[in-house]
C-alpha cells in the first residue's frame, strides 16, 4: 500500500513540476496561496493597463489618396460608374495619444 501511495505522490509531484516549468515559468515564486489568488492578482494588474479613455478622430480631415469620405464612410475612389480604384489610403492628422498610451486595442469608426 505504501508503494502505491509513494507512486501517486511522485506522479503528482512530477505533474506539479511540469506545470511549474511549462505554464508558470521556471522557479516561479509561490507567493500566492492558491491559483485563484494568483488569478485575482493578475486581473487587478490588468485593470491598471486598460485605457479608461478614448480619442475622437475626425475621419473627414486628413490626406485622402484614391479614397473619399461618403456619408461618414471611408471608401475607395470611383474610377467610373462601375468600378473603383484598386487601392487607396487615408492618412490622419497627427493624433496626440498622451504620454500614458501603451497600445491600441480597438478602433471604432462612427
Amino acid at each position: 500500500m505504501d508503494i502505491i501511495s509513494l507512486s501517486k505522490v511522485n506522479k503528482a509531484l512530477k505533474g506539479a513540476q511540469n506545470l511549474d516549468e511549462s505554464k508558470i515559468g521556471k522557479r516561479a515564486e509561490s507567493r500566492f496561496i492558491s491559483i485563484d489568488a494568483r488569478l485575482d492578482w493578475l486581473e487587478q494588474q490588468l485593470t491598471k493597463l486598460i485605457a479608461k479613455n478614448s480619442i475622437e478622430v475626425d475621419l473627414s480631415r486628413g490626406v485622402f489618396n484614391n479614397t473619399e469620405m461618403i456619408d461618414g464612410e471611408l471608401k475607395l475612389g470611383l474610377v467610373n460608374e462601375d468600378s473603383y480604384t484598386s487601392e487607396g489610403s487615408w492618412e490622419s492628422e497627427v493624433i496626440d495619444l498622451s504620454e500614458s498610451w501603451l497600445e491600441t486595442k480597438e478602433i471604432i469608426v462612427r
